[in-house]
């Protein structure tokens, strides 16, 4: 496992207090062995203690969320587990100007997901918002709002890195970044942050004061957009002499406006891609919050690598991937590339799945997908397969399938560094468990019977299949010639056929005769011909 990709560990003096998913402890000392609930845990933290979290989904009870978590106070820091796999917080805030979390003074939030809603009618619901210093690192808030004038991050003064600000929803005028300040100077530090919203009438990142003070941001490394504006700097309009301000480096926004009464500053300090020919950021799926980027994204090595981003990216892994950071939380590495083959070895109830991995410098894990449909549901591991590895094949059997049946089927990869990576969908069908082959036996007529009265033609059949009946007359030379058929549909067991002068391509007279059975079934097995002789009379 590559570095900074796996768990937590302390280097910190003060304790650390445990939660997990699901935990019912509401008093400290919350030790590993014994966790706390998520609220239970923070409140008790002093001054010195970090607060360890969990991978998984955290709710106030069952699946009902968060509404604002106590505060993280000077001095305490909340940090996820795994940098790799950071807990989900659920929140939904019903108050108005309320936060899902709350990082004050020196308190620190790390290696988190949250996941915040908010109700209609509802103003100012935030979903991180840091005061006094206090920081946040590798954080994603995904903020979907029905409210209005909703925000992932704010700041009145703090620093907020490798971090995903993002707004969705129908609720307008909401911003993804906001640093709104009234009554103090204030300095916000904003590096490789991702803030983008969605909603109606939004703004990527806004800085304003209403008051006679300074509010200055330093952007750096950063992609903003927004529905409106990407960055927008105001100031109060009837209360003259504040100062706003976005000192930009090496950031991508295509759209600013300036607004106020004070002075309102954007300023240009190089390495940016901006104004409305800027190149789009490439990501992997921004409909679903996924913002890391792919390959052909301007963003990719445009950065400038700062000492305040620290050594890991959103995720986990190493800030610098290529010549130099990328701008945005995540950092780009080259994803494997996966092949979904044929398989081979087709039985009635097993397949040999294939394909090919290319790991593309980092060990990947391997498994094959399967199931009725194209939703899978079934899992087989193939081998991990070495970072330094060329394009490999990877073939795993599946067996205890269903014969005559559709499978769908796809070999999936994941490394550290690139991510996960499915490759196309195949599907093939199992063999039939073959038949057993029809048997005709007990054929009977009776040995002379006349045209007048007709006859019954009886046998046996082992299976449901079609059965053909052919009368062959002696002819004076001693052969037997064909002088008509009877097609009929047999069942299982006794049958019986009630036999007249016409037939299929011809007609009886008196004579000697043949008769000739035999069936054939829907899969195309056969019996062997059976006959029988017997005499017509006049």
């Amino acid at each position: 496992m590559a570095a900074g990709l796996g768990l937590w560990s302390s280097s910190a003096s003060g304790a650390s207090l445990y939660a997990t998913p699901g935990a019912t402890v509401h008093a400290a000392p919350c030790p590993e062995s014994n966790p706390c609930r998520l609220d239970t845990a923070i409140s008790a933290a002093v001054s010195g203690d970090s607060v360890i979290v969990a991978p998984g989904d955290y709710y106030a009870t069952g699946t009902t969320p968060y509404g604002p978590l106590p505060p993280v106070l000077a001095g305490r820091r909340l940090v996820g587990m795994s940098k790799s796999d950071p807990p989900v917080i659920h929140s939904k805030l019903t108050a108005n100007a309320t936060a899902a979390l709350d990082v004050v003074g020196t308190g620190k939030a790390e290696d988190l997901i949250l996941k915040v809603a908010d109700q209609a009618g509802n103003f100012y619901a935030t979903g991180v918002i840091v005061s006094g210093g206090g920081s946040v690192n590798r954080v994603l808030v995904d903020v979907d709002t029905v409210g209005d004038t909703a925000s992932a991050c704010a700041s009145l003064g703090g620093i907020f890195t490798n971090t995903v600000c993002s707004v969705r929803g129908t609720g307008p005028n909401s911003t993804a970044f906001s640093s709104p300040v009234s009554g103090s100077d204030t300095t916000t530090n904003v590096v490789n942050v991702t803030a983008i919203s969605k909603s109606p009438n939004s703004l990527g990142i806004r800085v304003g004061t209403g008051t006679p003070n300074s509010n200055l941001m330093f952007l750096s490394n950063s992609i903003a957009r927004g529905q409106t504006s990407d960055l927008r700097v105001t100031t109060n309009v009837s209360t003259p002499g504040g100062t706003a301000t976005i000192d930009v480096d090496h950031s991508n926004w295509a759209t600013q406006d300036m607004t106020g009464a004070g002075t309102e500053q954007i300023v240009d300090s190089g390495g940016n891609q901006t104004g409305m020919t800027a190149a789009e950021p490439l990501f992997r799926d921004a409909a679903q919050v996924d913002f890391r980027e792919v390959a052909g994204s301007p963003t990719i090595d445009a950065g400038i690598e700062l000492s305040i981003a620290g050594d890991f990216a959103l995720g986990g892994q190493p800030r610098i991937g290529g010549t130099l950071t990328d701008m945005g939380a995540y950092e780009y590495y080259q994803p494997p590339t996966v092949t979904t083959a044929d398989g081979s070895g087709l039985t009635q109830t097993s397949l040999n799945l294939k394909g090919t991995v290319a790991p593309n410098g980092s060990q990947a894990e391997t498994w094959f997908e399967y199931g009725k449909t194209t939703a899978y549901g079934q899992r087989v591991d193939g081998p991990l397969i070495s970072a330094a590895a060329p394009a490999t094949p990877v073939s795993v059997p599946v067996t205890g399938l269903t014969p005559d049946t559709l499978y769908h089927y796809r070999l999936v990869a994941e490394t550290p560094l690139g991510g996960l990576v499915a490759g196309a969908d195949k599907k093939f069908k199992t063999l039939p468990v073959p038949q057993p082959s029809v048997q005709l036996t007990k054929l009977k007529i009776k040995k002379s019977w006349s045209l007048r009265k007709g006859t019954k033609v009886r046998f046996n059949l082992s299976r449901v299949a079609r059965v053909i009946l052919r009368f062959e007359r002696k002819t004076k030379t001693g052969k037997f010639k064909l002088k008509g058929e009877k097609i009929v549909a047999g069942k299982v067991g006794a049958n019986k056929v009630k036999i007249r002068k016409k037939l299929r391509g011809g007609k009886l007279k008196p004579g000697r005769y043949r008769l000739t059975a035999s069936a054939v079934t829907v899969d195309s097995t056969s019996s062997g011909p059976k006959r029988v002789r017997f005499r017509i009379r006049r």
